[in-house]
């Protein structure tokens, strides 16, 4: 039975998190790893609400905590009063210094204790006198919760397209170590170490080394991805990279740390320890709200030494009762040994996993720690491709185990490859599961995935793929940033080119970007913002897609989200031309013999005097340039046309410490002599042999190249 649809059930006063499609179904109890609903079905929370239930559900020795905790104790302010409770679970989490580990702060909920994570790192520098520290560094397919801060941080787009605008400036994000799409075929998972903390250092130094304040991370990425784990020796690369720069390693423990992954914290794993960690979730078993941050003995020495206050006092902080609820399930742990079982049942529940869908021909990774576990869905295990953006996969999936009598969690839904596409289901059972509940978890899996793959709409994707297993191949990361706001590519790469949000009237290059298809409803009002162009040849024109006949020999469309994103653009892309001088291809026309790529340059002076055998367009997005010939200049936000023929010598002045222009070149560059005498020439065909081998230098293959010809 699947839920009703919310047009159907009675009028609530509840804001569902939906106000579409369907309706939640009522629970109305609960005890270890099951839950009761109205209707009498039982259902086996195999996710523990969302890794929170770590010792299952209406276990009377919290409850008793608690209820002891109210009556002696019900709130106090921590202006000037502490509690029992606050104190005695400050000490059995810190209180023998694990990793360096002194204090801790307790908080509401994972959101709060990431925000406060966020402030304590930015003052803690301002407090050893480095107050130009203000850039954070996260990674793409991530997620820190649901505060202005943490959204910032987080790099799920549809997490993000609402906030924009006041999403935080300095922020960045690099690649995850996801090795399943990202460690390139014969590369070690010592040698992916290295290239994923060389991407770090390379961000570090792009903003500036005295610039970034911490790197913010979950050491299994949860919900965004679908338990994304870490190769061996990643941490610790990064850890070295951030100790270099001075950079606070900030560990995100919210949902896979206390006990989740096999051990207390998921760190425990990778031999490193944070300088902050946040924790949550299993932290109080659901029992009341409670989150924490742990700070190492370095930060408070920090603080200490400068103000001595933390200044983040929030009304529920070191909340006595969720304190207790807090301080009951860690002596559960220690007296039930549930972190051992966890490790024990996490073997046992991977094994099952692995027999069930080890050969499944959808089921691109069966991957995780402990009680952490997840399948990626692909429309084809050599390619990995994935399915079409439209198709609701994982929520099938979620909505077919449910009915077979098993809660799992199915993340944002879509995203789990790069924000935007892919699927996958996450298991996250009570950490006291037995090995009963894990069979009778995966028989209904099974079941349930068998269900979902039966249907005709996904037999039709199936089909499909074994017509063309290339169906749905990745394109590169998805976020841009007009006008120095932090923006997002929103939806299918094939479907949608680039959003923007103008703070003014639309420029030439904002009519331009805007004008790509569904960008109007990106930003309301602004194509209609001015008489500068007349639209009423469009005006009438039905919401009817084309359905003629496909004209001839015509090439397949490219749309490249995240052009525009430059600070977050994943560095591999740009390819070195010159000492201090990169381009990023976008289009390589061989047809038509024209390219068009990002300009990056790093220093100051003459580039280069050439001349051109075609005509150029140019934007510039950052810095500005002009030609020794002219007396003109271009600025960040012109545009300029350069007609054939025309011989010029670029130079960018001193001052601009970094200038990015895109050019539409036809024909070639000629590089000439002051007298005109042709000395090079660099046109389409070059310009591929580069990148070629430049992308194959990198990891991401000699191949890449081939999605940008046409």
């Amino acid at each position: 039975m699947s839920p009703s649809r919310v047009d159907d059930q009675p009028r609530t006063n509840l804001l569902y998190r939906s106000l579409h499609g369907r309706a939640p179904e009522q629970v109305v109890r609960a005890k270890g790893a099951y839950l009761w609903l109205d209707d009498g079905r039982q259902i086996l929370d195999a996710c523990a609400g969302a890794a929170v239930a770590s010792i299952g559900h209406g276990d009377e020795r919290v409850i008793s905590a608690v209820t002891e905790q109210l009556t002696q104790l019900s709130y106090h302010h921590t202006s000037r009063l502490t509690n029992p409770a606050a104190e005695a679970l400050a000490a059995k989490l810190v209180g023998h210094r694990p990793g360096g580990l002194s204090n801790a702060i307790f908080l509401s909920s994972g959101s709060e204790a990431n925000e406060s994570a966020i402030k304590l790192a930015r003052q803690y520098h301002v407090e050893i006198g480095q107050p130009e520290r203000v850039h954070i560094i996260s990674r793409h397919n991530s997620y820190h919760g649901n505060s202005i801060g943490c959204v910032s941080l987080t790099g799920i787009p549809s997490r993000r397209q609402h906030f924009l605008p006041l999403l935080m400036p300095n922020t960045s994000r690099i690649s995850p170590c996801y090795p399943y799409r990202y460690q390139k075929e014969g590369e070690t998972d010592a040698q992916y170490a290295v290239r994923c903390a060389a991407e770090l250092e390379a961000e570090i130094l792009r903003v500036g080394e005295n610039r970034v304040a911490a790197f913010f991370v979950e050491t299994v990425v949860g919900a965004a991805a679908g338990n994304i784990t870490p190769v061996p020796g990643y941490f610790q690369a990064m850890r070295r990279v951030c100790d270099k720069y001075g950079v606070l390693l900030v560990l995100d423990e919210v949902m896979c740390g206390m006990g989740r992954s096999g051990k207390l914290h998921c760190w425990e794993w990778e031999g490193v320890v944070p300088d902050i960690q946040t924790i949550g979730k299993g932290l109080n078993g659901g029992y009341q709200a409670l989150s924490a941050v742990l700070m190492s003995e370095r930060v408070i020495a920090g603080l200490r030494s400068g103000s001595g206050c933390f200044a983040n006092g929030q009304t529920f902080q070191c909340h006595p009762a969720a304190a207790a609820a807090g301080l009951a399930v860690m002596s559960i742990f220690e007296s039930e040994a549930i972190v051992q079982n966890c490790a024990k049942r996490g073997a046992e529940l991977r094994a099952a996993l692995e027999t069930a869908f080890g050969d499944h021909p959808h089921v691109g990774e069966i991957r995780g720690r402990g009680l952490f576990q997840s399948l990626e869905f692909v429309g084809d295990r050599k390619t990995k491709s994935t399915f079409p953006v439209d198709l609701p996969l994982a929520s099938l999936l979620d909505n077919a185990i449910f009915n077979r009598g098993v809660s799992v969690y199915s993340g944002f839904g879509k995203g789990t490859a790069d924000g935007v596409r892919g699927d996958h289901i996450l298991l996250s059972p009570p950490l006291n599961i037995t090995s009963e509940e894990i069979k009778e978890l995966v028989q209904a899996l099974k079941q349930g995935v068998d269900d979902v793959f039966a249907t005709p709409e996904v037999q039709e994707a199936v089909l499909a793929f074994a017509k063309s297993p290339d169906r749905g191949l990745l394109a590169m990361n998805l976020v841009y940033r007009p006008g120095g706001q932090t923006g997002d590519f929103l939806g299918h790469p094939h479907d949608v080119a680039l959003l923007i949000q103008p703070q003014e009237p639309l420029s030439t290059w904002d009519f331009l970007v805007a004008g790509a298809r569904g960008a109007k409803s990106a930003c309301p009002g602004s194509l209609d913002a001015g008489p500068r162009l007349a639209f009423s040849p469009m005006a009438h024109v039905s919401a009817v897609p084309y359905s003629g006949p496909p004209l001839y020999s015509v090439p397949e469309d490219l749309v490249i989200p995240g052009v525009l994103d430059i600070d977050n653009c994943d560095e591999r892309l740009w390819v070195p031309q010159t000492q201090d001088v990169w381009f990023r291809p976008l289009l390589f026309s061989v047809s038509q013999g024209y390219f068009v790529n990002l300009l990056r340059v790093r220093k100051s002076g003459i580039l280069s005097r050439h001349r051109h055998a075609g005509p150029v367009h140019a934007t510039v997005l950052r810095g500005r340039w002009h030609y020794l010939e002219h007396d003109w200049w271009a600025e960040e936000g012109s545009y300029a046309f350069e007609p054939p023929g025309d011989i010029h010598t670029l130079e960018v002045p001193e001052g601009v410490t970094e200038m990015i222009t895109l050019f539409h070149v036809t024909g070639a560059y000629i590089y000439v002599d002051p007298k005109g005498k042709p000395e090079a020439i660099e046109d389409v065909f070059s310009k591929i042999e580069l990148a070629r081998a430049h992308f194959e230098k990198v990891g991401l293959g000699a191949n890449f190249v081939d999605r940008f010809i046409r």
